[in-house]
């Protein structure tokens, strides 16, 4: 009983010193040794502390601050304005530094986007804005840039450097007499159409309701998606979705015909890529949980 109560102090007291709004998965990450999973993580913070938000959790004296923050505004110039003045005295760009400086380790834009809804348009260009003044460690993921090197040392492997899957796409859907597998960057600023058609990896199929009625491998998916729709999975699936080995040239804006260059995984490594695809295809929601350094770049279908 007495170390519950140490360890229940502790969770307390690192949820005041956020002083504000957190997401149950860094909670998750801060006490790895004590949860097993997240879902425990978001049931205990749910019996103990006051939801603020899809995932997000508050002591209940930090409410009104909380609700104060999240008001924060421009009072002069535009959104796109990163000197624009705000309603704290700061300017945009300090505000949302010092935001990222409290953290102190690696934040998702979606926890930056709903904190200050008032100081971007959209949570895309929160993203944009995100990749264009702190380091990027994962999907959707940022650091400020001066914790970066403490950061990288503390995790063991950089995802960039090993996750399995460079690329991945969801609920694509086959277009009669078109090519369907081009896509766009989901996230950033490259407005390149990329042609995934030699792309190989794992796939899913979906029901109208999304539900997956089969996974399977192949070494081309646009040539196994389109005997789907003429085999015994045919009028069963109405889209698919795909993960892929090949990963897109920067330069170019082509997809790379070599896999990615991957170090031996450990068991953890392994856990966390499951972790992220299950997530990511499971979750359909719109919260802003995503696997650990889940680093593959997301592109979504051209119409």
């Amino acid at each position: 009983m007495e170390k519950k109560k140490q360890f229940d102090e502790q969770i307390k007291d690192f949820m005041l010193k956020a002083k504000g709004k957190v997401h149950y998965d860094n909670v998750f990450r801060e006490f790895k040794d004590r949860f097993n999973t997240p879902n425990a993580t978001w049931s205990y913070l749910d019996k103990y502390f006051v939801r603020a938000g899809k995932g997000y959790f508050i002591d209940e004296s930090y409410i009104n601050q909380v609700d104060k923050d999240t008001e924060v505004k421009l009072v002069g110039g535009s959104l796109d304005d990163d000197n624009a003045a705000t309603t704290e005295g700061f300017s945009k760009k300090e505000i949302i530094e010092a935001f990222m400086k409290e953290e102190q380790g690696s934040v998702r834009y979606g926890s930056v986007y709903e904190r200050f809804p008032y100081l971007f348009k959209d949570a895309k260009s929160c993203w944009v804005y995100l990749d264009k003044h702190f380091e990027r460690i994962g999907k959707g993921f940022f650091i400020y840039k001066n914790y970066y090197d403490d950061y990288m040392k503390n995790n063991r492997i950089s995802a960039k450097d090993d996750f399995i899957f460079a690329t991945y796409g969801k609920y694509w859907r086959v277009k009669s007499g078109k090519k369907f597998m081009i896509g766009k960057g989901t996230y950033g600023n490259s407005s390149k159409e990329v042609d995934f058609a030699d792309q190989n990896g794992i796939y899913f199929l979906h029901d109208d309701n999304k539900k997956i009625i089969y996974i399977g491998k192949t070494k081309t998916i646009s040539t196994r998606i389109a005997q789907h729709t003429k085999d015994r999975f045919a009028g069963k699936w109405s889209s698919f979705s795909w993960f892929g080995y090949y990963g897109v040239d920067e330069n170019t804006g082509k997809l790379k015909t070599s896999k990615m260059a991957t170090n031996e995984m450990g068991k953890d490594r392994v856990i966390d890529f499951f972790e992220a695809i299950f997530i990511e295809m499971l979750d359909d929601t719109e919260n802003q949980k995503s696997g650990d350094n889940f680093d593959v770049e997301e592109y979504s279908q051209c119409n």
